[in-house]
Protein backbone atom coordinates (compact mmCIF):
# COMPACT_ATOMS: atom_id res chain seq x y z
CA UNK A 1 0.00 0.00 0.00
CA UNK A 2 2.84 2.40 0.90
CA UNK A 3 4.57 1.62 -2.40
CA UNK A 4 1.38 2.42 -4.32
CA UNK A 5 0.97 5.75 -2.53
CA UNK A 6 4.59 6.65 -3.18
CA UNK A 7 4.16 5.85 -6.86
CA UNK A 8 1.07 8.07 -7.09
CA UNK A 9 2.91 10.94 -5.43
CA UNK A 10 5.83 10.61 -7.86
CA UNK A 11 3.45 10.54 -10.82
CA UNK A 12 1.69 13.67 -9.51
CA UNK A 13 4.99 15.50 -9.09
CA UNK A 14 6.11 14.47 -12.55
CA UNK A 15 2.83 15.72 -13.95
CA UNK A 16 3.30 19.09 -12.21
CA UNK A 17 6.82 19.40 -13.66
CA UNK A 18 5.48 18.67 -17.14
CA UNK A 19 2.74 21.24 -16.74
CA UNK A 20 5.25 23.97 -15.94
CA UNK A 21 8.35 24.04 -18.14
CA UNK A 22 10.58 27.11 -18.33
CA UNK A 23 13.22 28.32 -20.75
CA UNK A 24 15.16 31.56 -21.05
CA UNK A 25 17.61 33.21 -23.37
CA UNK A 26 19.97 36.15 -23.00
CA UNK A 27 20.66 38.83 -25.59
CA UNK A 28 23.69 41.09 -25.16
CA UNK A 29 24.37 44.26 -27.13
CA UNK A 30 26.99 47.01 -27.09
CA UNK A 31 26.61 50.40 -28.74
CA UNK A 32 28.54 53.62 -29.22
CA UNK A 33 25.75 56.21 -29.29
CA UNK A 34 24.65 59.45 -27.64
CA UNK A 35 20.94 58.56 -27.51
CA UNK A 36 19.31 55.29 -26.45
CA UNK A 37 15.61 54.51 -26.88
CA UNK A 38 14.00 51.41 -25.31
CA UNK A 39 10.44 50.26 -26.02
CA UNK A 40 9.37 47.28 -23.91
CA UNK A 41 6.38 45.53 -22.34
CA UNK A 42 6.01 42.80 -19.71
CA UNK A 43 9.30 43.24 -17.93
CA UNK A 44 11.62 45.56 -16.04
CA UNK A 45 14.03 48.16 -17.40
CA UNK A 46 17.01 48.88 -15.11
CA UNK A 47 19.46 51.60 -16.17
CA UNK A 48 22.66 52.59 -14.38
CA UNK A 49 25.55 54.82 -15.43
CA UNK A 50 29.29 54.20 -15.34
CA UNK A 51 32.55 55.76 -16.50
CA UNK A 52 32.77 53.72 -19.70
CA UNK A 53 32.22 55.09 -23.20
CA UNK A 54 29.76 52.52 -24.58
CA UNK A 55 26.20 51.49 -23.86
CA UNK A 56 26.18 47.91 -22.57
CA UNK A 57 22.83 46.11 -22.64
CA UNK A 58 21.68 42.69 -21.44
CA UNK A 59 18.16 41.42 -22.12
CA UNK A 60 16.88 38.29 -20.40
CA UNK A 61 13.80 36.70 -21.95
CA UNK A 62 12.01 33.91 -20.08
CA UNK A 63 8.95 31.82 -20.95
CA UNK A 64 7.03 29.39 -18.76
CA UNK A 65 4.53 27.19 -20.57
CA UNK A 66 2.39 24.09 -20.18
CA UNK A 67 3.39 20.69 -21.49
CA UNK A 68 1.27 21.34 -24.59
CA UNK A 69 3.45 24.27 -25.59
CA UNK A 70 7.22 24.10 -25.82
CA UNK A 71 8.81 27.10 -24.05
CA UNK A 72 11.84 26.82 -26.32
CA UNK A 73 9.62 27.37 -29.38
CA UNK A 74 7.81 30.24 -27.68
CA UNK A 75 11.12 31.95 -26.95
CA UNK A 76 11.66 32.29 -30.70
CA UNK A 77 8.50 34.42 -30.85
CA UNK A 78 10.11 37.15 -28.71
CA UNK A 79 12.91 39.10 -30.36
CA UNK A 80 14.89 42.26 -29.72
CA UNK A 81 14.94 44.60 -32.70
CA UNK A 82 17.75 47.16 -32.99
CA UNK A 83 17.90 50.18 -35.30
CA UNK A 84 20.95 52.42 -35.41
CA UNK A 85 20.60 55.81 -37.07
CA UNK A 86 23.53 58.16 -36.65
CA UNK A 87 24.24 58.57 -32.94
CA UNK A 88 20.86 57.15 -31.90
CA UNK A 89 19.99 53.53 -31.13
CA UNK A 90 16.36 52.35 -30.97
CA UNK A 91 15.79 49.02 -29.22
CA UNK A 92 12.32 47.48 -29.10
CA UNK A 93 10.78 44.21 -27.99
CA UNK A 94 8.90 42.32 -30.69
CA UNK A 95 6.51 39.88 -29.04
CA UNK A 96 4.10 37.48 -30.74
CA UNK A 97 3.06 35.29 -27.79
CA UNK A 98 1.02 37.63 -25.56
CA UNK A 99 -2.21 35.75 -26.38
CA UNK A 100 -0.68 32.36 -27.09
CA UNK A 101 -2.46 29.37 -25.49
CA UNK A 102 -0.31 27.24 -23.25
CA UNK A 103 2.02 30.05 -22.24
CA UNK A 104 1.64 30.58 -18.50
CA UNK A 105 4.11 33.40 -18.05
CA UNK A 106 6.74 35.34 -19.93
CA UNK A 107 8.87 38.42 -19.23
CA UNK A 108 11.53 40.54 -20.91
CA UNK A 109 13.98 42.29 -18.56
CA UNK A 110 16.49 44.92 -19.69
CA UNK A 111 19.67 45.77 -17.78
CA UNK A 112 21.65 48.71 -19.16
CA UNK A 113 24.92 50.42 -18.27
CA UNK A 114 25.62 53.68 -20.06
CA UNK A 115 27.64 56.92 -19.79
CA UNK A 116 25.74 59.45 -17.65
CA UNK A 117 25.63 62.04 -20.46
CA UNK A 118 23.64 59.68 -22.70
CA UNK A 119 20.16 60.83 -23.73
CA UNK A 120 17.67 58.18 -22.62
CA UNK A 121 14.13 57.39 -23.79
CA UNK A 122 12.21 54.57 -22.08
CA UNK A 123 8.69 53.41 -22.92
CA UNK A 124 7.71 50.52 -20.67
CA UNK A 125 4.45 48.87 -19.63
CA UNK A 126 3.50 46.04 -17.27
CA UNK A 127 6.87 46.18 -15.56
CA UNK A 128 8.99 48.57 -13.53
CA UNK A 129 11.52 51.14 -14.70
CA UNK A 130 14.58 52.17 -12.68
CA UNK A 131 16.99 54.90 -13.79
CA UNK A 132 19.88 55.71 -11.48
CA UNK A 133 21.36 58.96 -12.87
CA UNK A 134 21.03 60.81 -16.15
CA UNK A 135 22.76 64.06 -17.09
CA UNK A 136 21.52 63.95 -20.67
CA UNK A 137 17.89 64.36 -21.71
CA UNK A 138 15.56 61.87 -20.03
CA UNK A 139 12.14 60.80 -21.30
CA UNK A 140 10.18 58.09 -19.48
CA UNK A 141 6.67 56.91 -20.31
CA UNK A 142 5.69 54.23 -17.82
CA UNK A 143 2.34 52.42 -17.73
CA UNK A 144 1.10 49.78 -15.26
CA UNK A 145 4.29 49.68 -13.24
CA UNK A 146 6.42 51.70 -10.85
CA UNK A 147 9.15 54.14 -11.81
CA UNK A 148 12.25 55.21 -9.88
CA UNK A 149 14.54 58.04 -10.98
CA UNK A 150 17.61 58.64 -8.84
CA UNK A 151 18.79 61.83 -10.53
CA UNK A 152 17.50 63.61 -13.62
CA UNK A 153 19.62 66.72 -13.93
CA UNK A 154 19.71 67.28 -17.68
CA UNK A 155 18.32 70.34 -19.45
CA UNK A 156 14.98 68.94 -20.64
CA UNK A 157 13.32 65.93 -18.99
CA UNK A 158 9.90 64.27 -19.24
CA UNK A 159 8.55 61.69 -16.80
CA UNK A 160 5.05 60.30 -17.25
CA UNK A 161 3.68 57.49 -15.09
CA UNK A 162 0.20 55.98 -15.40
CA UNK A 163 -1.16 53.37 -12.98
CA UNK A 164 2.01 53.17 -10.94
CA UNK A 165 4.15 54.98 -8.38
CA UNK A 166 6.91 57.49 -9.02
CA UNK A 167 9.80 57.63 -6.56
CA UNK A 168 12.94 59.62 -7.02
CA UNK A 169 15.80 61.74 -5.81
CA UNK A 170 16.74 65.03 -7.50
CA UNK A 171 14.58 65.91 -10.51
CA UNK A 172 15.38 69.11 -12.40
CA UNK A 173 14.17 70.89 -15.53
CA UNK A 174 11.36 68.41 -15.95
CA UNK A 175 7.75 67.91 -16.95
CA UNK A 176 6.33 65.34 -14.52
CA UNK A 177 2.91 63.73 -14.96
CA UNK A 178 1.61 61.02 -12.62
CA UNK A 179 -1.88 59.52 -12.92
CA UNK A 180 -3.44 56.92 -10.63
CA UNK A 181 -0.43 56.54 -8.37
CA UNK A 182 1.49 58.23 -5.56
CA UNK A 183 4.76 60.14 -5.89
CA UNK A 184 7.62 60.63 -3.43
CA UNK A 185 10.48 62.84 -4.64
CA UNK A 186 13.50 64.19 -2.72
CA UNK A 187 13.68 67.50 -4.60
CA UNK A 188 12.21 69.51 -7.48
CA UNK A 189 14.17 72.23 -9.29
CA UNK A 190 12.42 73.99 -12.18
CA UNK A 191 9.64 71.44 -12.55
CA UNK A 192 6.11 71.49 -13.90
CA UNK A 193 4.15 68.66 -12.27
CA UNK A 194 0.68 67.20 -12.67
CA UNK A 195 -0.72 64.68 -10.20
CA UNK A 196 -4.13 63.03 -10.62
CA UNK A 197 -5.79 60.47 -8.34
CA UNK A 198 -2.81 60.12 -6.06
CA UNK A 199 -0.67 61.98 -3.54
CA UNK A 200 2.58 63.79 -4.28
CA UNK A 201 5.23 64.51 -1.64
CA UNK A 202 8.38 66.47 -2.46
CA UNK A 203 11.16 67.01 0.04
CA UNK A 204 12.61 70.32 -1.22
CA UNK A 205 11.41 72.92 -3.71
CA UNK A 206 13.61 75.39 -5.56
CA UNK A 207 13.70 77.32 -8.80
CA UNK A 208 10.38 77.78 -10.59
CA UNK A 209 7.75 75.18 -9.71
CA UNK A 210 4.26 74.72 -11.13
CA UNK A 211 1.93 72.04 -9.72
CA UNK A 212 -1.55 70.94 -10.75
CA UNK A 213 -2.93 68.40 -8.28
CA UNK A 214 -6.36 66.79 -8.66
CA UNK A 215 -8.03 64.27 -6.35
CA UNK A 216 -4.97 63.95 -4.16
CA UNK A 217 -2.65 65.93 -1.89
CA UNK A 218 0.53 67.88 -2.55
CA UNK A 219 3.01 68.25 0.31
CA UNK A 220 6.51 69.65 0.59
CA UNK A 221 8.88 69.37 3.56
CA UNK A 222 10.91 72.48 2.78
CA UNK A 223 10.76 75.55 0.57
CA UNK A 224 14.35 76.57 -0.12
CA UNK A 225 15.34 80.26 -0.42
CA UNK A 226 16.34 79.39 -4.00
CA UNK A 227 12.64 79.02 -4.88
CA UNK A 228 11.67 82.08 -6.93
CA UNK A 229 8.10 81.18 -7.87
CA UNK A 230 5.67 78.45 -6.85
CA UNK A 231 2.25 78.09 -8.45
CA UNK A 232 -0.18 75.43 -7.22
CA UNK A 233 -3.63 74.56 -8.56
CA UNK A 234 -5.37 72.04 -6.30
CA UNK A 235 -8.76 70.36 -6.68
CA UNK A 236 -10.24 67.94 -4.15
CA UNK A 237 -7.12 67.59 -2.04
CA UNK A 238 -4.85 69.13 0.56
CA UNK A 239 -1.81 71.38 0.09
CA UNK A 240 0.84 71.55 2.82
CA UNK A 241 4.07 73.58 2.67
CA UNK A 242 6.54 73.28 5.54
CA UNK A 243 9.55 75.43 6.37
CA UNK A 244 8.65 78.37 4.17
CA UNK A 245 11.40 81.02 4.64
CA UNK A 246 10.45 83.79 7.06
CA UNK A 247 11.76 86.50 4.75
CA UNK A 248 11.49 87.42 1.09
CA UNK A 249 8.11 85.97 0.07
CA UNK A 250 4.65 87.16 -0.85
CA UNK A 251 1.93 84.52 -0.75
CA UNK A 252 -1.36 84.74 -2.64
CA UNK A 253 -4.08 82.32 -1.49
CA UNK A 254 -7.48 81.92 -3.11
CA UNK A 255 -10.16 79.33 -3.71
CA UNK A 256 -13.63 78.02 -3.12
CA UNK A 257 -14.95 75.51 -0.60
CA UNK A 258 -11.49 75.46 0.97
CA UNK A 259 -9.74 76.40 4.21
CA UNK A 260 -6.46 78.32 4.59
CA UNK A 261 -3.91 78.43 7.41
CA UNK A 262 -0.54 80.23 7.69
CA UNK A 263 2.04 81.03 10.42
CA UNK A 264 1.49 83.91 12.83
CA UNK A 265 4.66 85.72 11.72
CA UNK A 266 3.19 86.26 8.24
CA UNK A 267 1.30 89.50 7.76
CA UNK A 268 -2.07 89.74 5.97
CA UNK A 269 -1.99 92.59 3.43
CA UNK A 270 -5.37 92.04 1.79
CA UNK A 271 -8.26 89.63 2.33
CA UNK A 272 -11.71 88.99 0.96
CA UNK A 273 -14.18 86.40 2.22
CA UNK A 274 -17.53 85.29 0.85
CA UNK A 275 -19.79 82.36 1.68
CA UNK A 276 -18.06 79.79 -0.49
CA UNK A 277 -14.81 81.51 -1.49
CA UNK A 278 -11.92 83.47 -0.01
CA UNK A 279 -8.68 85.16 -1.03
CA UNK A 280 -5.73 86.41 0.99
CA UNK A 281 -2.51 88.22 0.22
CA UNK A 282 0.09 87.70 2.91
CA UNK A 283 3.81 88.27 3.16
CA UNK A 284 6.72 87.07 5.21
CA UNK A 285 8.88 89.40 7.26
CA UNK A 286 10.16 92.44 5.33
CA UNK A 287 8.04 91.44 2.32
CA UNK A 288 9.75 90.26 -0.84
CA UNK A 289 9.52 89.72 -4.58
CA UNK A 290 9.43 85.93 -4.54
CA UNK A 291 5.90 84.63 -5.07
CA UNK A 292 3.91 81.64 -3.87
CA UNK A 293 0.49 81.49 -5.52
CA UNK A 294 -1.97 78.79 -4.42
CA UNK A 295 -5.52 78.31 -5.69
CA UNK A 296 -7.57 75.55 -4.06
CA UNK A 297 -11.00 74.12 -4.76
CA UNK A 298 -12.72 71.71 -2.35
CA UNK A 299 -9.67 71.24 -0.17
CA UNK A 300 -7.35 72.80 2.39
CA UNK A 301 -4.12 74.80 2.36
CA UNK A 302 -1.68 74.81 5.29
CA UNK A 303 1.58 76.73 5.41
CA UNK A 304 4.01 76.11 8.27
Amino acid sequence: MKTKIATLVMLALASMVQLRAQEEKTVQKSFAASTLSINNSFGDVDVTTYVGSKIEMTVVISVTSSSKSSPAKELDKINIEVKEIGNRVDVSTKNEISNQKGVREFRIDYTVKMPENTNLIVKNSFGNTTVARVKGTLEIRQQHGDCYVGEAIGANNTIKVQFGRLNGGAISNADVDVQHGNSTIASFNNVEARQQFGNMKVGELQGVIKVNASHGSFKSDRVLPALTRLTIESQFGAVELSEVPKQGYRIDLSGSFSTFKWPDHMKVIESEKEITSASYQIQSQNGGEKLIDIHASHGSVKIY
